[in-house]
């Protein structure tokens, strides 16, 4: 039986306890068929051996080892394998909401090519939630709604929290970049601009845990790579604004 959702979950060197708890997680889906593919992307030997471990006697969980490093290219091969109807992307140190899924009604029939939910983001001061701006009620979000909340700010910048029909990324070729910074950016503007038939869910779905001292020391570990980045993003807002005529004064600095 092919599963509803195939989730892809990259690895390399990750924390075992925090992969088993994000793998926990989803085991709690009990009303949909899923699948979890964890692709190491080269990790140590030790480190993997003990992420294989993990797929041993649950035929849910399926284990495949790379040698090509990135979390790009640890999804897209993620994507080749996948059997799944949709794909949803985590990482290995967050935690996905199993009551959400377990109340969550798709119809096939509906040909939905992207869903998206809120996200909880958690670090040691708050918690917030993100979530889309819409103009109005309507569950579907249309091609200048899915830009604006690209170019307002953070809320599509990632591609945690959305359900992706496999068949609508293998048919429009859409995969990540082979990028350090940047990738799932780039991927959701992809998606963007093939204009998917989508649907809004306001509920939340996954937990992104923030590690503020991780984005420090990707600060001072390679500040040419952030400043890449920055550079990229804010010419891809522009582009998206300037295309589906957004007004952006005072909005592409955010």
């Amino acid at each position: 039986m092919q599963p509803l959702i195939s989730f892809i979950i990259p690895v390399y060197n990750n924390s075992f306890f925090e992969l088993e708890e994000c793998i926990k997680s989803i085991k709690q889906i009990t009303l949909l068929t899923y699948e979890v593919l964890i692709i190491d992307n080269n990790s140590d030997i030790e480190k993997s051996k003990v992420y294989k471990k993990l797929s041993n006697n649950d035929d849910k969980i399926n284990y495949y080892y790379t040698k090509k490093k990135g979390v790009g290219k640890a999804r897209n091969i993620g994507i080749k394998m996948a059997k799944g109807e949709y794909i949803f992307f985590a990482d290995a140190d967050d935690k996905i909401i199993p009551k959400f899924f377990n109340n969550l009604t798709i119809n096939l029939n509906d040909r939905v090519d992207l869903y998206i939910f809120n996200i909880l983001v958690k670090n040691s001061i708050k918690t917030s939630t993100l979530s889309m701006v819409t103009s109005n009620s309507q569950p579907y979000m249309s091609e200048r709604e899915l830009a604006y909340n690209i170019v307002i700010g953070f809320n599509l910048n990632n591609v945690f929290g959305r359900l992706f029909r496999r068949k609508f990324l293998i048919d429009n070729k859409i995969i990540f970049k082979d990028i350090k910074n940047g990738e799932d950016v780039l991927f959701m503007s992809d998606v963007i601009i093939t204009n998917p038939l989508t649907k809004y869910i306001n509920k939340n779905s996954y937990i992104y845990f923030e590690k503020v001292n991780n984005s420090n020391k990707r600060l001072i570990n390679d500040p040419l790579g952030i400043y890449k980045y920055s550079k990229m993003t804010f010419e891809l807002k522009k582009s998206l604004a300037q295309k589906l005529n957004i007004d952006t004064e005072d909005v592409l600095l955010r």
